[in-house]
């Protein structure tokens, strides 16, 4: 009877990782906001404008489902979110073929947001509740690949629109993968209910979806409403106070997760986006084959450097700041060499991002309690769209004054922005490892979320 439990954890070790590898990308690539690339395609009499206002929908409504889910874990097993999740998208993606006004859109990419929204803390906790030795590279899996999902997730976003015929594509941009994921959820499920083991987690509190649901639930208000024209000053205020309020519930929050995984979501899908347009083949850039090759490598490094990070008995806060300084020569090297006229140019900026982030965000995940590393989840997409809205102003600013059909004035335009964000960005990082120094070294006040004592078997 011994062996075939131990290939039943096996086989349930290996769905849990093929799962990670498939869904976590699957739920990212719904951040982009990519209507206006096939605006031509649109009906006729049909609002631009109103289509990009609708299709932006889904980040506010991921991030506000995140702590939900994490509430709904209490009652749940990881398994019947993701199977719920998986079942939203893909009835979203079939109902994208009826899709014709606004409203109907609006509808569909809310839809994205939550089924996304449930996704990533079911992948998550079904990657925790895995005991050792199996958790040692499942961490470094699931760590790395939600920050190369967020790196790639603009780049996948138009891989799906090449040659696209419908503007319908933006809401059903790889049904086959949904398909592919609903399927592992299945098979994850059924073994799932017949192997015996597994590490349990501890069900999250109240307290912890409270916290979280008030600064997601405030970011994707404010993001709503910087939709309308509100002015670029109040714009700018909006910004500010988003990524302050983050950074200050991250402090006391009393974790390196939660500074990870804000530093995470407020680095990478800003900068990737912008970066992403500017290397299309249209300006100069090798395309998104290009990319491709470039993110390919960057992601096979931050997986080997991450899976052993997490192995050496270093210090926690350590080897996450280590992530963050190798985060900032990303930045540096994107200033430097952005916009690249090769692949091999790009490879830097991308490893190093890719890297820096996964680095950080691992280590502090493998060594962070149960309720504390999902707070720091939590916390995650509430800065990516922070960091979207602020990157979008520094963006406007700058395209403001060029010349409509001024192709070159354009490529310089946004190569300012990005620059100017990538040196703003770098600074808080900056900012945010010089205080993580000075609490250790002062003495940092109890978190507002505390590691419980069952999980000190994994470091916490």
């Amino acid at each position: 009877m011994a062996l075939p439990s131990v290939k039943q954890a096996h086989v349930l070790d290996a769905l849990v990782g093929l799962l990670v590898v498939t869904t976590l990308p699957l739920a990212v690539v719904v951040i982009p906001n990519t209507i206006s690339v096939v605006a031509d395609l649109l009906p006729a009499g049909v609002s631009t404008l109103a289509m990009i206002r609708a299709h932006g929908l889904a980040l506010p409504a991921m991030l506000v489902t995140v702590p939900l889910a994490v509430s709904a874990l209490r009652r749940f097993r990881p398994a019947s979110l993701l199977v719920a999740g998986l079942l939203l998208l893909a009835v979203a993606e079939v109902a994208a073929a009826g899709a014709g006004s606004p409203a109907v859109v609006a509808l569909l990419r809310i839809g994205h947001g939550v089924a996304a929204g449930l996704i990533v803390p079911a992948t998550f906790t079904a990657v925790r509740e895995r005991p050792e030795p199996a958790r040692r590279w499942l961490v470094p899996l699931w760590a790395t690949t939600l920050p190369l999902s967020l790196l790639g997730s603009q780049a996948l976003a138009l891989w799906a629109l090449a040659d696209a015929s419908t503007w319908q594509v933006t809401l059903r941009p790889y049904p086959m993968l949904t398909g592919a994921g609903l399927v592992l959820a299945a098979a994850y499920t059924l073994v799932r209910r017949r192997a015996a083991g597994g590490l349990a987690e501890p069900s999250p509190s109240r307290r912890l979806t409270t916290l979280a649901l008030i600064p997601s639930t405030g970011v994707a208000a404010l993001a709503v409403a910087t939709t309308f024209d509100l002015g670029t000053t109040v714009q700018v205020i909006v910004a500010a106070v988003a990524v302050l309020g983050l950074l200050g519930v991250a402090w006391f929050g009393g974790k390196v997760a939660s500074f990870a995984l804000v530093v995470v979501g407020l680095v990478l899908f800003p900068t990737a986006a912008p970066m992403t347009f500017l290397e299309l083949e249209g300006l100069g850039g090798p395309g998104l084959p290009g990319l491709a090759v470039a993110g390919g490598i960057a992601a096979a490094t931050a997986l080997l450097v991450t899976w052993y990070a997490v192995r050496v008995h270093v210090p926690t806060g350590t080897l996450a700041g280590g992530g963050f300084v190798v985060l900032v020569g990303g930045l540096c090297a994107v200033r430097l060499l952005v916009p690249a006229e090769s692949t091999l140019s790009l490879i830097v900026p991308m490893a190093l991002l890719a890297t820096g982030a996964a680095a950080a965000t691992a280590t502090a995940l493998r060594h962070t309690g149960g309720d504390a590393a999902l707070f720091a989840l939590s916390l995650c997409f509430p800065a990516v769209l922070a960091g979207f809205l602020a990157g979008a102003i520094i963006q406007a600013i700058h395209v403001r004054t060029v010349r409509s059909g001024d192709a070159e004035a354009l490529v310089t335009a946004f190569s300012g922005a990005l620059h100017l964000w990538a040196l703003i960005v770098g600074v808080v990082v900056v900012g945010v490892l010089a205080a993580g120094v000075w609490r250790t070294r002062r003495g940092a006040p109890r978190p507002l979320v505390s590691a419980p004592a069952s999980s000190a078997s994994a470091g916490g």
